[in-house]
């Protein structure tokens, strides 16, 4: 009781959580998750060895590769392992990829409104899925890309009139998209080949393991990034938590005789309407 208690003095508790709002828009766009046809999965072991072999960037180790696991674990396992890999996604992320795409579509760079118009649930999914960097880790943005391309930096710029090849919105994620694809998993069944210790470096060590299970590629919040992704949401500062990124007084006053500008009503519009997605 006492903890509860001091979760509801938390100014960001919410003990009520209400349901999501949905539009006419927002129905619209989830229709369309059900007008998907059928997909005929193929477990056709061959060729997904032949997919993983064109693959253009090196895999680190072999050892949980399909073409290893072939000589050690039955055939019909391996299909089994291949049909039920699938994308998990909450019902109310789907809800918030709708959000996104109406607020895009109305606040976005030229960039984005021309990519989003005519974009649809799923196809933003397979978007989120495809375009995702190979690595994408520390304060400074250090990527490589499928291409092979690899730096730091200039990843705010994406979708912006200052984007830049390798990093334009076409090839790659926005920082935008990124904070929705580390809610999009992947799952399948899989075989394991040690006990997964955080330190297991993929060596095969199968004495007294489970050699089945369930996998799920989860992501982790982001911090290192100032002012971007989780941290946008998470943390609450002097910085971050301003007018301008749309908390606090919808129209705040001026002070007489300052030099600093408020942000205008297009502006606070569209940061508000941003952080409300969120919340």
């Amino acid at each position: 009781m006492d903890l509860l208690r001091s979760f509801q003095n938390i100014s960001w508790c919410k003990p009520d959580w209400c349901f999501p709002s949905m539009g006419k828009e927002t129905n619209e766009l989830l229709k369309q998750c059900t007008e998907i046809p059928r997909l005929e999965l193929s477990d056709d072991i061959e060729e997904i060895i032949r997919k993983s072999n064109e693959f253009p960037i090196p895999f680190p180790v072999d050892t949980m590769r399909m073409k290893t696991l072939k000589e050690r674990r039955p055939i019909d396992k391996l299909k089994k392992n291949v049909v039920s890999t699938y994308p998990l996604i909450h019902e109310r992320v789907l809800l918030l990829i709708t959000h996104f795409l109406t607020y895009k579509r109305e606040f976005g760079t030229s960039i984005e409104k021309a990519l989003y118009k005519e974009m649809t649930v799923p196809e933003f999914i397979d978007r989120l899925l495809k375009k995702r960097a190979v690595v994408f880790m520390g304060p400074r943005d250090k990527y490589k890309l499928l291409t092979g391309e690899e730096d730091k930096d200039g990843w705010e710029a994406i979708g912006t009139l200052q984007q830049k090849p390798p990093l334009v919105l076409e090839n790659c994620l926005s920082y935008d998209e990124l904070k929705i694809s580390s809610m999009v998993y992947v799952s399948g069944h899989t075989a394991c080949i040690n006990d997964g210790t955080r330190h297991n470096k993929a060596k095969v060590k199968e004495d007294d393991i489970e050699t089945e299970a369930v996998i799920i590629g989860v992501i982790g919040p982001r911090f290192k990034r100032k002012f971007r992704m989780e941290y946008e949401d998470a943390l609450i500062t002097k910085p971050q938590n301003t007018v301008a990124n749309g908390y606090g007084n919808n129209n705040p006053p001026t002070p007489t005789g300052s030099k600093k500008k408020c942000p205008s009503p297009i502006v606070g519009e569209e940061r508000r309407n941003w952080r409300k997605m969120w919340a």
